[in-house]
């Protein structure tokens, strides 16, 4: 939408008045931050496509447990979630995948890696600190609810696109709440 605005205001200042591209160049500015904000880091460019994939499959799950008169079944939209992720996988490589985020988080087998991307982040960042975000990250995690799953999805996703350092600075992210 913001660029066929954009290329509104450009011809009406072609056209029309030189003040049309006043708005043209706030217009520039902000589709040129809204591009930077959504590709500028790696996991960026992961994390919102899936979080907007997953409240699709989240809604095709809730109308699928309204039709059939059954409560809501996180699981089955998290696997939804993976039909349109990993179209290749079976249900097997699906279940086994999401089981083994759900260990990876509850178990927070990540612990050095985020410990590691804070250190480079804060030179600073001493043990006791440490100490601190390892309770607060474990407390986090310890029981992942489906938003948390899907948070791990991504990671995965992250790492096998881009590396371990990513996945680092993803579930960093994460637990500043900047990842939503």
């Amino acid at each position: 939408m913001g660029w066929v605005l954009l290329t509104v205001f450009i011809v009406l200042g072609l056209l029309h008045s030189l003040w049309w591209w006043i708005p043209a160049g706030m217009l520039t500015i902000w589709q040129v931050h809204q591009w930077h904000f959504y590709n500028g880091r790696p996991w960026r460019k992961v994390h919102y496509p899936i979080m907007r994939a997953f409240y699709r499959a989240a809604g095709g799950e809730m109308a699928a447990a309204e039709i059939a008169g059954r409560p809501l079944e996180r699981r089955e939209a998290v696997n939804r979630l993976l039909r349109t992720l990993k179209p290749e996988w079976d249900d097997e490589q699906r279940g086994g995948f999401v089981d083994e985020q759900i260990l990876r988080c509850e178990s927070f087998k990540d612990e050095r890696l985020v410990i590691q991307e804070f250190r480079r982040r804060n030179p600073k960042f001493g043990d006791s600190d440490e100490k601190r975000l390892s309770e607060l990250a474990r407390h986090l995690f310890d029981h992942p609810d489906t938003t948390t799953i899907v948070q791990f999805i991504a990671a995965a996703l992250i790492e096998e696109r881009y590396g371990i350092q990513d996945r680092g600075e993803y579930l960093v992210e994460v637990l500043s709440g900047r990842a939503k």
